[in-house]
Formats: C-alpha cells, structure tokens, sequence
C-alpha cells in the first residue's frame, strides 16, 4: 500500500507540475492575445489616418473641378487629371505597403527600403494637403537641399511622416501664416 501511496503522489505531483506549466504557458499566449489585438487596433487606427489625407485630397479635387466645370481648357483637365492620379497613387502606395508588412509579419519578402530624395517626397506630401494650404492662405516652403536622400520605405515616409506633419502645421497655424520645411545633415544623419 506505502508503494502505490508514493507511486500515485509522484503521479499526481507529475501532473500538477505539467498543469502548471500548462496554465503559465496558456497565460502567456493569452496575454499575447491580447497584445496582438491591441496592435492591430492600432495598425487599423494608423492606416485609416493615412489614408484620410489622400482620399480627402481626392474629394477636394472633385469639388474644384466641379467648381469649374465650365472649363475645356486642356492645360486645366491636364492639372486635375495629374492631381487625381498622384493621390490616387499615393493612397494605392499605403494599401501596397499594408500588404507588405502583412508579408513581413509572415515571414515573406522585407519592405523594400531605398534611397528617396528627401525634397521630392516632401513636394509629394505638400502636393496632397495643398487645397488645405490654400484654404487658410498659409504658404509653403519647400528648403530642403535637392541633394538629401534617406533611406527609407517611400510611401509610408510620405503617407505616414510627412502628410503628417504638414497636416499638422496646418491644423495648428494661423490664417495667412507660413509653413517651412528644412533639413540639414548632421553626420549620417539628416535632421
């Protein structure tokens, strides 16, 4: 009887340990859960603000030419019909770049970071927000030197970074104020 008394402890001591290594193991996915979750939310908060500037700038584009819809003038259809298919490219730029870091996530391809002319991506970004510059008579200078590049993932430092920070200068200056953009190399680094 002391024999199987021992023998069932051990077993019960075996189990014991195994279901609690079991509980802490389901903890930890558990709270992995729910960190996931909490990402994505986050993801699909940032992702809806980066599409807002293009999509808006789409929608102010529409509006203007049906202001003026009056107008044949091919150098005015050529102005809108450039306007449109740049947004448009930018907003399709932020839904490729989704898809990569889903790739990303999986193990599959890395984002594609490169050489980007630091002036022209900031022109770009300028160039989506520009009827909001225009409502509040705020003007825009571009100053950084056309030799800076970073390297970088294009369409999220336009979309993400930049759209950003000149929506904001918007947002947050006085009518008729103005709005500078500069860069300067400080090493390998551009501030």
């Amino acid at each position: 009887g002391i024999f199987t008394f021992v023998m069932v402890n051990r077993l019960v001591n075996r189990y014991e340990n195994k279901l609690e290594y079991l509980n802490r193991e389901l903890s930890k996915s558990n709270t992995e859960l729910v960190d996931a979750s909490k990402q994505r939310k986050e993801f699909l908060h940032i992702l809806s603000h980066d599409l807002t500037n293009p999509l808006n700038s789409l929608v102010d584009i529409s509006d203007q030419m049906k202001t003026d819809c009056g107008s044949t003038d091919k150098k005015y259809i050529y102005k809108f019909s450039k306007e449109i298919r740049t947004t448009a490219s930018h907003g399709l730029g932020i839904v490729h770049l989704v898809r990569r870091m889903q790739a990303l996530e999986e193990r599959k391809p890395q984002l594609e970071l490169k050489p980007v002319n630091l002036k022209n991506i900031t022109e770009m970004a300028f160039r989506m927000l520009e009827r909001k510059f225009y409502e509040k008579k705020i003007h825009f200078f571009n100053k950084i030197p056309e030799d800076y590049y970073v390297i970088a993932e294009s369409h999220s430092l336009c979309n993400t970074v930049l759209t950003n920070l000149l929506s904001n200068a918007v947002k947050f200056s006085h009518r008729g104020s103005i709005v500078e953009v500069s860069a300067r190399a400080e090493k390998d680094i551009i501030e």
